[in-house]
């Protein structure tokens, strides 16, 4: 399951989702201002609470990362 965590007013969410978007790549979007409890999710797993962070089942990529994503053969 891909999962785009991202925050309202952010450029570059909006960037990284319109861009997985139209790669056709599917993703649940977590805004972290409407779930707050996903600031410790995004701390274990890159150290510090920062969106856009774009998790795979192989990747977890950060900002501008996530516009150089290409889906992976399933």
């Amino acid at each position: 399951m891909n999962i785009l965590y991202m925050m309202d007013g952010c450029t570059r969410c909006h960037k990284a989702k319109k861009y997985l978007e139209a790669k056709g790549t599917p993703f649940t979007e977590i805004n972290i201002l409407e779930e707050p409890h996903t600031a410790s999710t995004l701390m274990e797993l890159i150290g510090e609470v920062y969106t856009p962070v774009f998790v795979t089942d192989k990747k977890i990529l950060k900002g501008d990362e996530i516009l150089e994503y290409e889906k992976e053969a399933t």
